[in-house]
């Protein structure tokens, strides 16, 4: 612990970052701690190395994705780095901020999400995930999603979709006009760009999950023909390909 805690001071005084909210006396003042170095290394351009929650202080490795998210050819190592000790990739990074902004109590994060552990079995382990290992189940779900949609290609277009053009990681409407009712950062002119393709891909899936309530007017189950998911293999019963890719997560079949 002091190790690490002379480490951190050693990188916040590299950075020049305030140290009023840096105490490594206290395992809250540790926190703070851990969460101003997570503050500096984003200012300086560079992800955090740990995608999964601290217990006391302590960082633990990520979890990868599994080698079946490698065929294909697909790369989808941007969500997640096949190095356990890197933590998320760049993409990763991005779903993990949007689900920091939309905070704790949203919908990402419920313990009784419909079809989450019941009946469809989504995720098991659902209700006893902790915070940041329901957060590596969503950043590991979006790159299931793109695995089949794209390849994990962000260039990748398809001129055969339902409405047209569909682009991106996760296939979406190439035309704003097609798009844009779809979330608040679906209205993106180049929704091409990998960050705007995830955020918007990401105010479609926490639609979906808002049931009747949200503006698919769905079961709220992450797949099945109720869904009503903008992914036509989430519409199969069984999630199809993505859904095979989704029950690989560790963390749902946790001991």
């Amino acid at each position: 612990m002091k190790f690490i805690t002379l480490l951190l001071i050693f990188s916040l005084n590299s950075y020049a970052i305030d140290f009023e909210a840096c105490n490594s006396t206290s395992e809250e003042g540790f926190k703070k701690c851990l969460k101003e170095f997570s503050k500096s290394t984003k200012k300086f351009g560079e992800a955090p190395r740990v995608c999964i929650a601290a217990i006391k202080g302590m960082p633990l490795e990520c979890p990868p994705l599994s080698n079946t998210f490698s065929k294909d050819g697909a790369k989808c190592e941007n969500f997640i780095s096949e190095d356990s000790s890197k933590g998320y990739g760049p993409w990763g990074n991005v779903i993990s901020q949007y689900l920091d902004e939309k905070g704790t109590h949203s919908i990402f994060f419920k313990n009784d999400l419909p079809g989450m552990f019941q009946g469809i079995n989504t995720c098991p382990k659902w209700e006893i995930m902790n915070h940041d290992e329901k957060k590596h189940f969503w950043v590991w779900t979006m790159a299931a999603i793109a695995h089949v949609e794209s390849k994990c290609i962000p260039t990748a277009r398809n001129r055969n979709a339902t409405n047209g053009v569909a682009t991106g990681l996760y296939q979406l409407d190439e035309r704003p006009s097609m798009r844009s009712w779809r979330g608040e950062n679906c209205g993106a002119k180049n929704i091409l760009e990998p960050n705007s393709n995830i955020r918007c891909g990401l105010d479609i899936m926490g639609d979906l999950l808002n049931g009747s309530q949200g503006i698919y007017r769905t079961s709220g189950e992450l797949w099945g023909s109720k869904s009503k998911s903008y992914w036509e293999h989430l519409r199969r019963k069984d999630g199809g390909t993505i859904g095979n890719l989704i029950k690989q997560n560790p963390y749902c079949n946790k001991q």
